[in-house]
């Protein structure tokens, strides 16, 4: 989508162990006023020979972005199974509006801009014991 920012970086399947953690951290900025924008993480690989992907279930994350940069950090435990995949890739895509800006005021979301700089992203053990566990607390 060329509206859209989007990034693919390939996951080294390597030293992967249950209860994998993700840290994601950048600075975001636009060129006019404030307004809303969107960030998603997603991992793709396959299991078994089948396609999985996983999106956690708080994205994707509107976060507010202004003609300051803001940094921003996001951390969330992957799946427990993440060992097994194979073909590992995160993809990050980041919009510069809302999705319903889009339908609402076309021609405003398609003068949208918004600046992105020192994306970072790490997937490290999160020193949570595999098995069951109701909750975890970062």
């Amino acid at each position: 989508d060329p509206r859209s920012f989007k990034l693919l970086g390939h996951i080294s399947d390597d030293g992967l162990t249950a209860n994998m953690r993700i840290d994601c951290s950048f600075e975001v900025g636009m060129t006019k006023g404030p307004r809303r924008v969107e960030v998603e993480l997603a991992f793709s690989g396959t299991k078994a020979g089948k396609p999985v992907t996983w999106r956690s279930q708080w994205q994707p994350a509107s976060i507010e972005a202004g003609p300051e940069w803001q940094r921003y950090t996001y951390s969330n435990l992957l799946p427990s199974d993440i060992y097994q995949w194979k073909n590992i890739t995160c993809t990050v895509s980041m919009s510069p509006f809302v999705a319903d800006q889009l339908y609402l005021h076309p021609k405003e979301a398609q003068r949208a801009q918004m600046t992105v700089r020192d994306l970072r992203i790490e997937v490290s053990p999160s020193g949570i014991p595999s098995g069951e566990f109701q909750w975890v607390l970062h």
